[in-house]
């Protein structure tokens, strides 16, 4: 693969769409999809290896959370958590139809909820 300013080419641009034989685009679909999973993956093993952002700086390591291990966290079903994943903070796409949690992203949604009721206690 060719890389452009360090970073992979893939060879493709949108307007090439348009040349795509129409049989062929289900596949090519499903192959994104696919890649675009790979490449949540390698980002969330990443952050969890402790590596360093574009600007040298180092990330936190954070464990990605199954809907399981986010429901016993959060006291939310796993239900629960996969309907309301596109409006969580800490909810991350990995692939078409797969979500994992940030458990960094869960502990400070329960801390900015544990201090909105105190104030609403006062």
């Amino acid at each position: 693969m060719r890389s452009v300013a360090g970073l992979p080419k893939l060879g493709l641009k949108p307007e090439d769409v348009a040349e795509i034989p129409p049989k062929h685009l289900a596949s090519l679909l499903a192959g994104l999809a696919a890649l675009q999973g790979a490449v949540a993956a390698r980002l969330a093993d990443g952050a969890m290896a402790g590596e360093t952002n574009g600007n040298g700086a180092n990330t936190v390591a954070d464990e990605m959370l199954t809907a399981e291990q986010a429901a016993r966290r959060t006291g939310l079903s796993r239900r629960s958590l996969y309907a309301r994943a596109a409006e969580l903070p800490f909810a991350i796409r990995v692939g078409r139809r797969a979500v994992r949690f940030s458990a960094r992203g869960v502990d400070r949604w329960l801390a900015k909820r544990k201090e909105q009721q105190q104030r609403t206690e006062i």
